[in-house]
């Protein structure tokens, strides 16, 4: 391989979303409830041990005719006690069911979650992390560092995730660590345009992966991103530019074009807000 390839690749950025983003995606959005007659709880922790990937958004839809803490009260045990399961392919797609569907209990969900982490295989505890980010556990915060710090793995994005969602100002400076490896994570401009932090402006601005045409939207769009959340002002100081109309123009001039766009646009659905 030539020297530029081999340069241009150790830059690369990994095209796809790791699975903790993928699970994230599917937690977003609380399925519906199936047309017929109710299953019992018993019957839909029956059904886990033969549950397909076809099958999980209408089992996860078919919680929602339980009360919230009925299902965490059922749920959570047997997410702790997945790590007994010898089939390692319907482990995997259990600990998914059974933690999204935690994602919807509310402080019942938070707490059987929490009392289930430990137990969890580390793919669990990545998942679990995400679960706990988008139900607002800001007790988990130093939970999920600990689990990231710990993870050299793909699997370390559940707990950034988590971090991102609660707020966690450590995220940002995790994500700006991110920023520097390589290969890089397809979410690392996706999260610190969700983060906004001005923190980010001055690195996002010196990257030189932004020079590649094809990622260079996505810089500025997650720049456009953390304006659109601290204003033009703050943004304008980051950046170290005095406020004013030539300022202003430049700032306009950077983000023509992209004013009307949603994260969703820009990044893709996996990362609708």
């Amino acid at each position: 391989m030539h020297r530029f390839e081999r340069r241009r690749a150790r830059r690369a950025t990994r095209p796809d979303p790791t699975p903790a983003t993928l699970f994230r995606a599917l937690c977003r959005r609380r399925p519906p409830r199936p047309e017929g007659a109710a299953r019992t709880l018993d019957t839909l922790v029956a059904e886990l041990r033969g549950l397909t990937p076809d099958d999980l958004a209408a089992w996860l839809g078919a919680l929602g005719n339980h009360p919230p803490r009925a299902v965490a009260t059922r749920l959570g045990p047997h997410a702790a006690a997945l790590s007994l399961w010898s089939d390692g392919r319907q482990r995997r797609l259990a600990s998914q069911a059974l933690l999204a569907g935690l994602r919807w209990q509310g402080p019942a969900g938070v707490a059987a979650t929490r009392a289930a982490f430990d137990a969890l295989d580390l793919e669990g505890r990545s998942l679990a992390a995400v679960v706990l980010g988008l139900l607002g556990d800001h007790a988990a915060t130093a939970r999920l560092l600990r689990l990231y710090h710990r993870t050299g793995s793909d699997w370390r994005v559940g707990p950034l995730w988590g971090l991102v969602d609660l707020g966690a100002p450590e995220a940002v400076d995790l994500l700006l660590t991110e920023l520097d490896r390589r290969p890089r994570l397809a979410e690392v401009l996706p999260m610190l345009a969700r983060a906004g932090d001005a923190r980010a402006i001055a690195p996002l601005v010196a990257d030189r992966e932004g020079l590649w045409p094809a990622l260079r939207r996505e810089h500025v769009f997650a720049l456009l991103c953390i304006c659109r959340r601290i204003g033009a002002a703050r943004f304008l100081e980051a950046l170290g530019e005095p406020a004013g109309p030539a300022a202003q123009a430049r700032l306009e001039a950077l983000f023509a074009g992209l004013r009307g766009d949603s994260p969703t646009v820009a990044f893709g659905p996996l990362y609708a807000e």
